[in-house]
């Protein structure tokens, strides 16, 4: 019980803390939020359906319900692979860059002085929690066979698909990326090197997927 606990927690500070510590999509990406509001965002995204999985996967513990426990455990290379990106991609390739460090700093003079705090939160956690879960992960759904390499491909690959139509679609819409650095590749590199850049995303996504699958495994018997 502890474990599904942690992770619970962990997924619901990353949901319920940012928004009374930073500005909303709304406020602070008007045009870009304008048809998706904030989930135009991988982030916002990854962390709501970490928050679901998880949510289910403490009342699935709780309740001693293994059909909910094996139906949840297809999805969580996905969770896992979303979970460990959000962290490391976010630090690697938003935080310090220079449009997003000034867009904080110009909120924290502006009625958000704990954005620092808020843009952590919002990160932290994500592979903290899924990487607690793979280490902790239910045997008896192991037994039943999932995850197996299926769901891994399967749900993963879809949900990054899904996300790729979503950005693409709505640069056409807004005539703005999600985030500033798909702008300073597309800069440097023109449409080959942000072609590149999704292809390489989806692959380290896919990829990170695939370890929480590893994980999981050799967590069993």
């Amino acid at each position: 019980m502890l474990y599904p606990s942690l992770c619970f927690l962990g997924t619901a500070l990353q949901i319920i803390t940012p928004p009374f510590l930073h500005p909303s999509a709304k406020v602070s990406a008007p045009e870009l939020s304008r048809f998706t509001g904030k989930y135009i965002f991988l982030t916002a995204q990854g962390n709501t359906l970490g928050f679901i999985f998880f949510t289910l996967n403490l009342y699935a513990e709780i309740s001693n319900h293994v059909p909910l426990k094996i139906q949840l455990a297809q999805f969580f290379p996905t969770i896992f692979g979303l979970g460990t990106f959000i962290t490391l991609g976010y630090y690697l390739l938003d935080h310090y860059n220079p449009v997003a460090i000034k867009r904080r700093v110009y909120y924290s003079r502006h009625g958000y002085p704990y954005i620092e705090y808020a843009v952590n939160l919002e990160h932290l956690f994500g592979i903290l929690v899924v990487v607690l879960h793979a280490l902790t992960f239910d045997m008896e759904v192991l037994k039943a066979g999932h995850p197996s390499f299926q769901d891994y491909v399967t749900w993963t690959l879809g949900f990054l698909m899904q996300y790729v139509i979503l950005a693409h679609l709505n640069v056409v819409a807004t005539g703005h990326w999600p985030y500033p650095f798909i702008d300073d590749i597309t800069k440097a590199s023109g449409v080959a090197g942000r072609s590149a850049f999704f292809l390489l995303l989806c692959s380290i996504v896919m990829g990170f997927g695939y370890l929480g699958l590893i994980l999981v495994r050799s967590s069993g018997p």
